[in-house]
């Protein structure tokens, strides 16, 4: 009986176990039962969740101690143990999580929260991050740049039910497969940490120190460098580059032409093109808001907004470029409402130097290479992240959709 197979009258998944059910969600579960009401007692304390405080791969990531006279109004969906969260605005978060403790949570409105009748918990929260879930949930939301799906649409949904002994065994199988998992990909995660830490430590070292360690050595008169090269100096900025500002952004610098540009704000390449104001071999400074120190090198012509700083000089671009990922641009900034580089104070900087052409060919050359080894290292272990997170959606919607059935189940 339970190797039979009917259809599920769901199109992406085709046919499931013969004893399986296939019914909306609002027949399986509660939506949203429970909400402060607005005479709740001001000095009520609570822990919230925001949309942003969730992750679909790891869940509830943060709690917001409040009161209720200080919270926002948003703030009113109560919810319990085993309830699953689903962020019904900005559906492509995929805001999604199981709540596992029982007192005094309170999520935003922004969240339908499904609540089992009969059904087990961890079950649910793995259908409902499951794609075949996910992909309906995203096909009948509706706005573009801030998509939401109505309450009274979600519990509509199709959901396919286990009988409930199976669908406690997978949400067991599924909790240990996806710890192991996870763990995996934390680890990989604290291996880049490392490797980044490491690639910043190698650069600050080579460019305040040399690559010659029988070399002698003076003082330099920087706390944070303390001795270089004795044939080094100690130079400011402005005596090595220039500095011009990015351009605002008027229609007249839309390119009419065959030639597009890449176009650059403070923190890397934004996505449309324009007319270049920047010629190749340069590099930018972020010099606003949350790109404030961000450091890109450009070698070809581009287009700079007036979040960045333009940086040119007749120094070897390369060695010029590991000389200013060691500066801390970011304690240049002026406090003001938000952080802005002030161009006189990178220019008043104060640097490390040689002089000497050949030494910032070979130091640069050294860079390029170490850093090249360790990026296709990162990049190596960012695809086995990709990989396990691939690896973990395909065990979700296999066992959730009855593709593949638990021990004891086939």
């Amino acid at each position: 009986m339970r190797n039979k197979m009917k259809s599920s009258g769901i199109e992406w998944v085709g046919d499931i176990p013969s004893d399986w059910d296939v019914k909306p969600v609002k027949y399986i579960l509660e939506s949203n039962q429970k909400t402060l009401s607005e005479t709740t007692k001001k000095d009520y304390i609570f822990r919230y969740i925001d949309i942003g405080s969730v992750d679909f791969d790891k869940g509830i990531t943060n709690y917001e101690e409040m009161n209720f006279e200080n919270a926002p109004s948003r703030a009113r969906r109560i919810v319990k143990k085993g309830d699953t969260i689903i962020s019904t605005v900005r559906t492509y978060l995929k805001a999604i999580a199981r709540i596992k403790e029982d007192k005094d949570i309170i999520v935003s409105t922004g969240f339908a929260v499904l609540s089992p009748k009969n059904n087990e918990s961890g079950f649910i929260e793995y259908y409902c991050k499951s794609d075949v879930f996910c992909s309906e949930i995203e096909k009948l939301s509706y706005g573009i740049a801030y998509p939401a799906i109505n309450e009274s649409v979600l519990v509509n949904i199709k959901m396919i039910l286990p009988p409930p002994a199976e669908q406690k065994a997978i949400a067991a199988f599924l909790d240990t497969q996806c710890d192991k998992i996870y763990n995996i990909i934390t680890d990989l995660e604290q291996q880049i940490e490392i490797l980044k830490q490491y690639k910043t430590s190698l650069i600050t070292e080579i460019v305040t120190k040399g690559l010659n360690k029988d070399a002698p050595m003076k003082d330099s008169g920087i706390d944070w460098i303390e001795k270089i090269p004795a044939h080094w100096e100690v130079m400011k900025l402005k005596y090595i580059i220039e500095l011009k500002s990015g351009d605002g952004l008027t229609n007249d610098l839309l390119s009419d032409d065959d030639v597009l540009y890449p176009v650059f704000g403070g923190g890397g390449q934004m996505g449309y093109y324009m007319k270049s104001n920047v010629t190749s071999n340069n590099i930018l400074i972020g010099r606003v808001g949350a790109n404030c120190g961000c450091i890109t090198k450009i070698t070809r012509k581009s287009w700079a907004t007036d979040n960045a700083l333009i940086v040119s000089s007749k120094v070897n671009l390369n060695y010029l470029y590991y000389i200013l990922l060691t500066t801390d641009l970011n304690n240049m900034s002026e406090k003001n409402a938000q952080p802005l580089i002030i161009a006189s104070k990178v220019l008043n900087y104060r640097i490390p130097f040689s002089s000497d052409v050949q030494t910032q060919k070979t130091i640069a050359a050294f860079l390029d290479g170490k850093c090249k080894e360790i990026s296709d290292i990162i990049t190596e272990k960012h695809q086995s992240i990709d990989a396990m997170k691939a690896y973990k959606k395909s065990l979700i919607y296999e066992y959730v959709t009855g593709k593949k059935r638990v021990k004891g189940y086939s």
